[in-house]
């Protein structure tokens, strides 16, 4: 994010709940995500995101996470593996049509 004041020049991620840390990964402004293995059709970002819900103990739990890491190929790769994911999104061009309406509109959905 080019716009963070970290002079420090490292990034810590982690998944977490409750307020214990499950797990972390380190990245460096010199080297990157280091250690994060490419998923087909996800981004860095996303392939970080799912390299730390694959250390979670089991599956079947929902995912709440910032727009920052919010994407649609994510969100389908995680249901497949039966996860669950909640979060907050900006309408962008892969947004349907009809829900960027619905929020100009001011519409509350059921």
């Amino acid at each position: 994010m080019p716009n963070k004041l970290i002079k420090q020049g490292y990034k810590l991620y982690d998944i977490a709940d409750y307020g214990y840390i499950y797990s972390w990964i380190w990245s460096l402004k010199k080297y990157g995500l280091e250690g994060i293995l490419p998923q087909e059709g996800l981004t860095n970002t996303g392939a970080l995101v799912y390299a730390l819900i694959s250390t979670l103990p089991r599956s079947g739990i929902t995912i709440y996470m910032d727009n920052y890491f919010t994407s649609i190929p994510l969100f389908e790769s995680l249901c497949t593996k039966a996860y669950g994911v909640v979060s907050t999104t900006r309408a962008h061009k892969a947004f349907p049509k009809e829900l960027v309406q619905l929020k100009s509109d001011g519409v509350k959905l059921e």
